[in-house]
């Protein structure tokens, strides 16, 4: 049923690889409730590209505020782990 309301997201990541682990990651996450939200996650260069579609706005709102978190949670760890520094 997802799908009356959609939403296209692009964030850009410093490089490829940064951008390719953190959809790698978040990609394992599935929605709690798949009939009301969908998400597609890609890479496109050293973008990270998300498109959702959902059946209200409310649980667009709250799918989107969810990744964005996942996403953050995701930064923070590749700022912590990872060689090659996130950011300056």
């Amino acid at each position: 049923m997802p799908g009356k309301y959609t939403l296209d997201v692009e964030i850009p990541f410093p490089n490829d690889r940064q951008a390719q682990i953190v959809c790698t990651t978040i990609s394992q996450d599935k929605p709690l409730k798949a009939d009301e939200l969908s998400h597609k996650l890609t890479t496109k260069g050293s973008s990270l590209l998300i498109h959702f579609a959902a059946a209200s706005n409310r649980s667009l709102r709250v799918g989107v505020n969810n990744m964005m978190d996942n996403i953050g949670t995701a930064i923070e760890c590749l700022d912590e782990l990872d060689l090659d520094k996130f950011g300056p």
